[in-house]
């Protein structure tokens, strides 16, 4: 019965982690030289559309992230917010202090961030240009995957984020729609 429920909670996870429509890194996308805290991200933030309501909660020098969808599925996540060259960038990965019971790749997602004080769009890699943006990167041998099935990057977060400040604006780097459309309802 257990398992049961530890397979249900784990859904999310699952359907986040193995996605064939996301590029994800076996290691942190980005180095914690280009972290911020200033912004205000610790509250609960809902995306109405998605009905996924987004618990942020301070932790060091990054945050715990509890995702619960309109199922009450719950899945927990360690965040970290960055900006480079103006430019905010969540890094949402796999929480260590969490015993998952399910294998699962334990892979990093990138998002840029649009945000105010009431609103917060999530925007992810571009898959289906991706490939693109490899040609002549450093991280271009460490890339498995396609664009029907994701990608998967092998490389060292110094590589990722010397890869990332370079292609931020690229043009179809991230997708131009959101993923999530957040808006805050609570501070705490």
């Amino acid at each position: 019965m257990m398992k049961k429920i530890l397979l249900t909670a784990m859904l999310p996870v699952l359907a986040v982690m193995l996605s064939g429509c996301l590029v994800r890194a076996l290691n942190p996308w980005l180095a914690d030289t280009t972290k911020v805290k200033d912004v205000p991200l610790v509250g609960v933030w809902y995306d109405e559309k998605n009905d996924v309501a987004a618990f942020f909660a301070a932790d060091g020098n990054g945050y715990r992230l509890m995702v619960v969808n309109d199922r009450k599925d719950t899945a927990c996540y360690v965040a970290s917010l960055h900006r480079i060259d103006g430019v905010l960038l969540m890094s949402v990965g796999p929480d260590s202090r969490q015993e998952l019971s399910v294998a699962m790749l334990p892979a990093f997602l990138l998002f840029r961030v649009e945000m105010n004080k009431e609103t917060m769009a999530f925007h992810t890699i571009d898959v289906e240009n991706f490939d693109k943006h490899l040609t002549g990167s450093k991280i271009a041998p460490a890339v498995t995957g396609s664009k029907k099935n994701g990608f998967v990057v092998n490389s060292s977060t110094e590589e990722l984020t010397e890869f990332i400040t370079a292609k931020l604006k690229e043009p179809n780097f991230f997708y131009a729609k959101p993923v999530y459309q957040f808006r805050k309802i609570s501070m705490k």
